[in-house]
Protein backbone atom coordinates (compact mmCIF):
# COMPACT_ATOMS: atom_id res chain seq x y z
CA UNK A 1 0.00 0.00 0.00
CA UNK A 2 1.58 3.41 -1.08
CA UNK A 3 1.90 6.02 1.99
CA UNK A 4 0.08 9.05 0.76
CA UNK A 5 0.73 11.97 3.14
CA UNK A 6 0.64 15.78 3.01
CA UNK A 7 0.40 18.91 4.65
CA UNK A 8 -0.61 22.20 3.28
CA UNK A 9 -0.69 25.70 5.25
CA UNK A 10 -0.32 29.36 4.96
CA UNK A 11 2.27 32.37 6.44
CA UNK A 12 2.27 35.80 6.13
CA UNK A 13 5.45 37.07 5.45
CA UNK A 14 6.54 39.41 8.41
CA UNK A 15 7.63 42.93 7.96
CA UNK A 16 10.90 42.25 9.98
CA UNK A 17 11.70 39.73 7.45
CA UNK A 18 14.17 40.78 4.28
CA UNK A 19 17.06 39.83 2.44
CA UNK A 20 18.94 37.22 3.91
CA UNK A 21 16.60 37.31 6.65
CA UNK A 22 13.79 36.30 4.38
CA UNK A 23 15.81 33.38 3.14
CA UNK A 24 16.60 32.06 6.05
CA UNK A 25 12.75 31.74 7.32
CA UNK A 26 12.09 30.14 3.92
CA UNK A 27 14.63 27.48 4.91
CA UNK A 28 12.97 26.91 8.38
CA UNK A 29 9.24 26.51 7.08
CA UNK A 30 10.35 24.23 4.77
CA UNK A 31 12.59 22.28 7.26
CA UNK A 32 9.87 22.44 9.77
CA UNK A 33 6.90 21.84 7.45
CA UNK A 34 9.23 18.96 5.98
CA UNK A 35 9.79 17.32 9.48
CA UNK A 36 6.18 17.38 10.24
CA UNK A 37 5.62 15.56 7.16
CA UNK A 38 8.22 12.80 8.18
CA UNK A 39 6.81 12.48 11.16
CA UNK A 40 3.43 11.88 10.28
CA UNK A 41 4.72 8.94 7.51
CA UNK A 42 7.32 7.15 9.81
CA UNK A 43 6.12 7.79 13.61
CA UNK A 44 9.32 9.68 14.37
CA UNK A 45 12.20 12.67 12.91
CA UNK A 46 15.89 11.94 14.33
CA UNK A 47 17.79 13.93 11.96
CA UNK A 48 17.29 15.54 8.75
CA UNK A 49 20.03 13.73 6.12
CA UNK A 50 19.94 15.84 3.14
CA UNK A 51 18.61 19.22 3.15
CA UNK A 52 18.36 21.19 0.10
CA UNK A 53 16.68 24.32 -0.42
CA UNK A 54 16.34 26.26 -3.96
CA UNK A 55 15.02 29.88 -3.95
CA UNK A 56 13.57 29.97 -7.82
CA UNK A 57 11.58 33.84 -7.15
CA UNK A 58 11.42 36.05 -4.10
CA UNK A 59 8.38 36.54 -1.98
CA UNK A 60 7.20 40.01 -0.63
CA UNK A 61 6.63 41.68 2.86
CA UNK A 62 3.09 40.73 3.83
CA UNK A 63 2.49 38.34 1.23
CA UNK A 64 0.85 35.12 2.06
CA UNK A 65 2.50 31.77 1.28
CA UNK A 66 1.62 28.17 0.93
CA UNK A 67 3.55 25.76 2.15
CA UNK A 68 2.69 22.03 1.15
CA UNK A 69 4.75 19.31 2.21
CA UNK A 70 4.55 15.55 1.04
CA UNK A 71 6.05 12.62 1.36
CA UNK A 72 7.33 11.09 -2.04
CA UNK A 73 8.89 8.08 -0.86
CA UNK A 74 9.06 6.04 2.60
CA UNK A 75 11.74 3.20 3.39
CA UNK A 76 10.75 0.21 5.34
CA UNK A 77 9.86 0.01 8.56
CA UNK A 78 9.19 3.36 8.61
CA UNK A 79 12.61 4.84 9.44
CA UNK A 80 13.34 6.51 6.62
CA UNK A 81 10.74 9.31 4.64
CA UNK A 82 11.90 11.46 1.28
CA UNK A 83 9.82 14.65 1.39
CA UNK A 84 9.25 17.64 -1.09
CA UNK A 85 8.14 21.22 0.21
CA UNK A 86 6.77 23.93 -2.05
CA UNK A 87 6.65 27.41 -1.06
CA UNK A 88 4.43 29.43 -3.09
CA UNK A 89 2.36 32.45 -3.51
CA UNK A 90 -1.15 32.05 -1.89
CA UNK A 91 -3.60 30.62 -5.13
CA UNK A 92 -0.30 30.97 -7.70
CA UNK A 93 1.13 28.15 -9.51
CA UNK A 94 4.41 29.29 -9.28
CA UNK A 95 6.96 27.71 -7.01
CA UNK A 96 8.63 30.30 -4.97
CA UNK A 97 11.03 27.84 -2.82
CA UNK A 98 11.44 24.40 -3.35
CA UNK A 99 13.19 21.67 -0.66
Amino acid sequence: MELSIAIVCTFVVPDRLSGRELARGSATLVDDIGAATAYCATGNVKATLDFCVSYLSTVKIQEEVEIESKVVGAGSKGKLAMVVAEVKEEGQWQVDCLG
